[in-house]
């Protein structure tokens, strides 16, 4: 293939020639010439090997591009390498090619070079990005001459044929711009391992056009050396959203690729690169190239550079364009959240790849805005990375300051109107049964209340989550948390970590919720006409299964490799997908009062539960189970403060009792002292099972999702928009909906639970709790659930 360049415009001619010659005949169109004696005495102008981003320079200089980085190949050069240009100003039909470059042809004698780099002496220019290609009258021919160069590279590297070796005996060529090297060049062999054979010719070589240069057996006598230190650094693109699009200087991908002479760290050299791809999760890895992206699932990708020699030591920023994403019938939906996560960012900005810079969860609110420290017994994370979170109760710092209000209540002590106890928790309580009076947990803490020996996950619903450890630097490190999100693991999901007081006892724990969801509230209007901002989705919430219409995720398993050195540098290139709406997935359920998550079981609501619909793991990976736990607290015995000691030590254990602590009223909302529907402020617990800046809804919270404001079984009276297994309540202000999917999925299929911070009674006496309980013939906002019962929760922002 060969570019005619004619009237300012490039047209691709080919060869029809199935045998090498002399002389080839090449086919092509050029716009509006129909007849070549259209073209007599015009100026054409020819290039080989055809170059789509070549351009002509006036009427006959041509643009193009001789690569610093090329391929070996035994005893010749490679295809589309050794530039040759003609022109022809008389009989357009015919134009004798000239070769412009020149090179240096070599031998070597070990086996074990895998790249060959060539350099003046002097660092002179021997390639270039762009070169300028004119032409002068030698002894009556017009042969090419190079007028300028931009993005000059003062190396040529070699690699070896098919990633392997030279082979003793075999010629080489490297091609190069034609010039004098008046001081000499530098011919550096490496091997593998980055040492090398360097040999310094001291004195004047010609680089003539069309001729070539010869050193043969070049490393005759040599010793490989560790002369350099190979720096590889790369900074990916952000996701592409799935409209994709081209990125540009900064906002593409970025290399610094360089080797620093260890005599003299002064000394920078560049260092090709070139990208390579897998399809089988780093197992193999293969050459990425414009001409087999295809083969390897990244036809939707176009690199400005799948290889280069950068010009300096310094980063050098690339182009990439992505292609719109894939729409299709069968959208994975885990898939869309599970790329979102591998390229999600804090908002912080924070590179939290070190534990040192881990991020604390504490100083951010749900949409990563910097706050005053506020914790609480839920943490979200939408990147890989590291993290921690101070070992403090619940809720019981807020702003920078100790919440009292989440540990002691200022409530009028009032008698449980079923069995007669207290009905209001004056002080809350640990896992001793002891009164909670200050935030922190660990005595490394000043105040502290014990010695925590260990800190590590009681389980997790998938793997990206682990190295879970209490702190081990200086300073308050030793009383916070901390744990690893793995990039190449990351999934949407649960954990549960613990602190220990003695390596077997559970002093506290706190769940982390990993999700990509974009945590903006949905305000509803209640029937009494209060407006609640609830949280968009379940705690907890993970999308799954499959959507009927959206663009699919996609990445390209990426890295960028040196060609000398044995540096690799990961690169992901991820496209977002997007569904416009999911109704499918899971969300772990709680039992009422209790802090901790715990996975759907299969179950019904008010039997025992036995499995889990979701698979689980221990803190350290291993086998996939589904059995729940539920022996520790199955006894009617363990009611009231010894309830609450026992759910503390035994965060992943369901209480089998039906009326569970059988005895408070304010759990969940520290000041309540009725079992009567309400609007009162919910005031965070340190038992308050949700994230920063929400709480657990009031009473009356789901009041709106009837016409009566009361419960309803006749469909006139649900104030709903739809139905999709699951309601789109009204939430009665413009024309807003919110939906309520089914809290147990595969199970009871289309039954909405979901808890409210208050309890009721029954009419016989069973010891209950407020909830919203709706599936397709009946919506109750104020339905009484025992205790015992599992539901999902949707908590509201605090007021």
């Amino acid at each position: 293939k060969i570019n005619i360049f004619y009237n300012g415009t490039s047209h691709l001619f080919t060869s029809t020639n199935t045998v090498a010659d002399k002389k080839t005949n090449f086919t092509g169109t050029i716009t509006g010439i129909t007849n070549p004696a259209q073209l007599a005495g015009e100026t054409i102008v020819g290039l080989y090997p055809y170059n789509p981003d070549a351009m002509i320079y006036g009427t006959e200089s041509i643009i193009t591009t001789l690569p610093a980085l090329q391929t070996a190949v035994d005893d010749t050069f490679a295809d589309n390498l050794n530039i040759s240009v003609g022109k022809s100003t008389t009989d357009a039909t015919t134009m004798k090619f000239y070769n412009l470059c020149s090179g240096l042809c070599f031998t070597v004698t070990h086996n074990d070079i895998k790249t060959v780099v060539i350099r003046g002496v002097n660092e002179e220019r021997l390639a270039a990005r762009r070169i300028r290609i004119g032409f002068q009258t030698v002894e009556g021919e017009e042969v090419p001459t190079v007028n300028l160069m931009t993005g000059a590279h003062n190396t040529i590297t070699l690699e070896a044929p098919n990633g392997g070796t030279f082979i003793p005996g075999k010629r080489y060529y490297a091609l190069t711009i034609p010039q004098e090297l008046p001081d000499g060049l530098i011919i550096e062999g490496f091997r593998a391992d980055g040492k090398v054979y360097t040999k310094t010719i001291n004195k004047s070589v010609t680089l003539k056009r069309s001729v070539f240069a010869r050193k043969t057996n070049f490393d005759s006598g040599l010793t490989a050396q560790d002369l350099y230190d190979y720096t590889l650094t790369v900074v990916p693109p952000d996701a592409f959203d799935y409209t994709g699009g081209t990125r540009t200087g900064i906002d593409g991908y970025s290399v610094a690729s360089y080797r620093t002479l260890k005599s003299n760290t002064s000394k920078k050299f560049p260092v090709a690169w070139k990208s390579q791809i897998s399809t089988d999760s780093g197992t193999t890895w293969n050459d990425l190239t414009e001409e087999n992206k295809s083969t390897y699932s990244a036809e939707w990708l176009t690199l400005g550079a799948y290889s280069a020699t950068p010009a300096s030591a310094s980063a050098a920023n690339y182009d990439i364009t992505a292609d719109m994403a894939e729409s299709g019938t069968a959208v994975d939906v885990e898939n869309i959240h599970t790329m979102a996560l591998k390229s999600g960012k804090h908002p912080s900005g924070i590179d939290n790849s070190t534990k040192n810079n881990a991020i604390d969860l504490s100083m951010y609110d749900l949409l990563g805005n910097p706050i005053s420290q506020t914790t609480a017994n839920c943490y979200i994370v939408n990147a890989p990375g590291w993290y921690k979170f101070p070992m403090v109760y619940g809720n019981a710092i807020k702003n920078g300051a100790t919440n009292t209000n989440a540990f002691t209540s200022t409530a009028t002590q009032t008698a449980n109107i079923i069995n007669g106890y207290d009905a209001v928790l004056k002080n809350f309580v640990d896992h001793n049964g002891a009164n909670i009076t200050q935030p922190w947990v660990s005595n490394a803490h000043s105040g502290g209340a014990y010695g925590i020996s260990k800190a590590e996950l009681v389980w997790k619903d998938q793997l990206g989550i682990t190295n879970a450890g209490i702190g081990n630097y200086s300073g308050g490190d030793k009383d916070y948390i901390f744990f690893y999100v793995k990039p190449n693991e990351i999934h949407q999901g649960n954990a549960v970590i613990a602190a220990y007081v003695d390596n077997t006892t559970i002093a506290w724990s706190w769940h982390i919720w990993i999700t990509d969801q974009q945590m903006t509230s949905i305000p509803v209007k209640n029937y009494q006409g209060v407006t609640y901002n609830f949280l968009p989705v379940y705690l907890g919430w993970s999308d799954l299964g499959t959507n009927t219409t959206g663009y699919a995720a996609r990445m390209a398993d990426m890295r960028i490799v040196q060609t000398i050195g044995t540096k690799t540098a990961d690169c992901d290139i991820i496209q977002n997908g997007y569904c416009d709406k999911n109704e499918g997935g899971n969300a772990p359920n709680y039992q009422y009062g209790r802090k901790d998550p715990m996975l759907s079981p299969t179950s019904g609501a008010g039997t025992p539960p036995s499995n889990s619909i979701k698979p689980w793991y221990g803190p350290f990976g291993g086998t996939a189970k589904n059995t729940l736990q539920t022996g520790a607290l199955s006894s009617n015995t363990i009611t009231g403060v010894n309830a609450i000691k026992a759910f503390i030590q035994n965060p992943f254990t369901y209480n089998t009792y039906e009326h569970m602590d059988n005895q408070y009223y304010n759990l969940w909302s520290a000041n309540e002292n009725t079992a009567n529907t309400n609007d009162n402020i919910v005031v965070k617990t340190v038992y308050d099972p949700s994230p920063i800046g929400y709480c657990m809804p009031a009473s009356n919270a789901f009041t709106g999702f009837t016409t009566t404001g009361k419960d309803a079984v006749t469909s006139s009276e649900f104030n709903v928009e739809g139905w999709n297994n699951g309601w789109y309540f009204k939430t009665n202000i413009s024309n807003g909906t919110i939906f309520f999917p089914p809290y147990k999925h595969g199970v009871s299929a289309g039954v909405t639970n979901c808890w409210t911070a208050s309890v009721f009674h029954t009419s016989n006496g069973v010891n209950a709790a407020s909830n919203l309980c709706a599936h397709s013939g009946m919506v109750k906002p104020l339905f009484n659930q025992v205790r015992r019962c599992t539901a999902n929760v949707r908590p509201v922002q605090e007021k």
